[in-house]
């Protein structure tokens, strides 16, 4: 059984990303996945200091002892990722942001392989009807850097352009997208 970890970063309830991450976690379930929802926005999480602490050995944990200590091996016990975010002011929300930097520990002694092989889906949704104009671009480019350095391997973005609270619920196309990138994210 795959071990899916969604990690939804909007910091609204009703969020239209949250509801696209459910719709993703239905899918994997439905593909026999065990599936671990994460919200971020109910985390304490600090941001790194670039203390460098972590970068001793591969085994120096963060120094920091807030919930990211409880996600590190959620995520590294994770085959696939989920990641779940609004775009706002034309990238990722900080809480996802703030996350995402403290990945840097899992990189202890220069070993940056922890997460190699993972599989990562990403859902954003966005303000802006043009998603040039929306900072899609930037927030997938941020991934798609990210997942090559650590090697792991983006199966699927779905992204949609959805402002009002809950509307994404009227979109059953960017519904079916998630339901379908969570099935792909949960089979073996």
């Amino acid at each position: 059984m795959r071990n899916v970890l969604i990690l939804s970063a909007s910091p609204r309830r009703l969020a239209n990303s949250d509801i696209l991450a459910d719709a993703a976690a239905s899918g994997a379930r439905e593909a026999g996945a065990n599936v671990t929802k994460v919200r971020l926005a109910q985390l304490r999480i600090e941001p790194c200091d670039a203390c460098d602490a972590c970068q001793s050995t591969r085994e120096a944990p963060c120094v920091k002892h807030d919930a990211m200590q409880d996600l590190y091996p959620q995520v590294l016990a994770a085959d696939s990722l989920l990641v779940a975010s609004p775009i706002y002011f034309f990238s990722v929300s900080a809480q996802l942001k703030l996350f995402m930097d403290r990945l840097y520990a899992l990189g202890g002694g220069g070993d940056w392989t922890a997460l190699a092989g993972t599989r990562l889906g990403l859902i954003l949704t966005y303000g802006d009807s043009n998603v040039l104009h929306s900072g899609v671009a930037n927030a997938y480019g941020m991934f798609r850097d990210a997942a090559r350095f650590l090697g792991l391997q983006v199966v699927d973005v779905v992204h949609t352009a959805c402002g009002g609270e809950g509307e994404v619920r009227q979109n059953p196309a960017a519904l079916d997208a998630a339901r379908l990138l969570g099935q792909r994210l949960g089979s073996g």
